[in-house]
């Protein structure tokens, strides 16, 4: 296989019921297939999430190093080929032109270092669906703000950025906030609000909205107060 364009990272734990989905989605992008690599980070998962994730299509199945999202992320991006990495869920069915969009925010604007768009959830709860629009509009407000809020699981970064920002924090909450952070003190880093991706709701129905939001902002408070200490996390839930 030539060296591929992109290199999505798609951490998992227990996630049998929604990887493949997941990875099939992403194989079947517009983009052709050769030009782009699947890596799924496994942390130990205790049902079939590497045989399914094999099946459907992945070309890299590593084990994670770390003990956190933060860390796995970064085992994902430590043995990607290409030169612009990409973060997905695990839960994420990616629309077909996604990576189309962020090629084509990178070849069009060769000095920004960053892209990172919205999440759409599959869901019939209307105050989830608020809930997204709403941030939505935060990430683009802080971005403009020159505070920018990176979604782990929409963002694509220039490897070399990448590694000049320190890569992903080995942290159980806020990692891809973070990130955004570092990255936007050495580079340009844009929001674009067609770069869209759609995800479960599986997070809301397990903690309700409350409790989501909750998690999130305990995340952000962490961040703060320079609180970086890996463990369990809200991530590694199973669903």
């Amino acid at each position: 296989m030539a060296k591929p364009l992109m290199s999505i990272v798609i951490p998992a734990y227990n996630e049998e019921k929604f990887i493949g989905k997941c990875v099939d989605a992403i194989s079947r992008q517009t983009v052709p297939r050769k030009d782009y690599e699947i890596i799924v980070v496994d942390a130990k998962s205790r049902d079939k999430t590497i045989d399914v994730a094999k099946k459907a299509g992945a070309d890299k199945v590593v084990f994670e190093k770390h003990m956190s999202i933060g860390g796995a992320r970064g085992d994902g991006a430590d043995v990607a080929a290409a030169d612009i990495i990409v973060t997905a869920d695990a839960d994420a069915t990616p629309p077909e032109n996604w990576l189309a969009r962020i090629k084509e925010d990178f070849d069009k604007n060769p000095d920004v270092i960053c892209f990172f768009g919205p999440q759409k959830p599959d869901t019939r709860m209307l105050k989830v669906k608020i809930l997204f629009k709403v941030m939505g509009a935060v990430a683009w407000f802080m971005n403009k703000l020159g505070r920018p809020y990176l979604s782990g699981g929409n963002s694509a970064f220039r490897k070399e950025a990448y590694k000049k920002a320190g890569g992903f924090a080995n942290i159980s909450l806020g990692e891809d906030i973070e990130l955004g952070w570092r990255l936007k003190r050495i580079g340009k880093v844009r929001y674009d609000g067609k770069m869209l991706t759609i995800v479960s709701d599986r997070r809301f129905v397990k903690h309700g909205v409350l409790g989501t939001v909750f998690a999130w902002k305990i995340g952000e408070l962490q961040l703060l107060l320079k609180y970086k200490k890996p463990g369990e996390s809200y991530a590694s839930q199973e669903y």
